[in-house]
């Protein structure tokens, strides 16, 4: 009989063990990011985001929104996402600089 080692066994039940661990971690990171229902604003950012937004009535590029609130680009990222996601605000190319670029206004209701 040919013995096997069990070494490189515990290895591979090690790394998926951690890989399962990580993809578990970054669904709960997803679902903590993303809004569960569509008309939730989650956040006090969103929330602030939303105002300047509805107090501007123009057309503002994110580096705006920033400077006026104070506010870091991920959180600034994530609050726009969550806006346009849940249709809460429209979003233009900026034609001035790159229409990779978005500029963002409050909808109208």
């Amino acid at each position: 009989m040919m013995a096997i080692s069990l070494v490189p066994c515990l290895e591979i039940v090690s790394q998926i063990t951690m890989a399962a661990a990580a993809a578990e971690r970054d669904q709960k990171d997803c679902e903590m990011a993303e809004p569960r229902r569509p008309s939730a604003i989650r956040s006090k950012v969103t929330a602030s985001v939303l105002d300047f937004l509805r107090v501007s009535g123009k057309f503002v590029r994110e580096h705006e929104v920033r400077r006026a609130l104070g506010i870091a680009h991920p959180a600034a990222c994530w609050a726009l996402l969550s806006l346009r996601k849940n249709g809460l605000v429209d979003a233009v190319p900026d034609t001035a600089r790159n229409s990779r670029y978005l500029r963002y206004r409050a909808k109208r209701s």
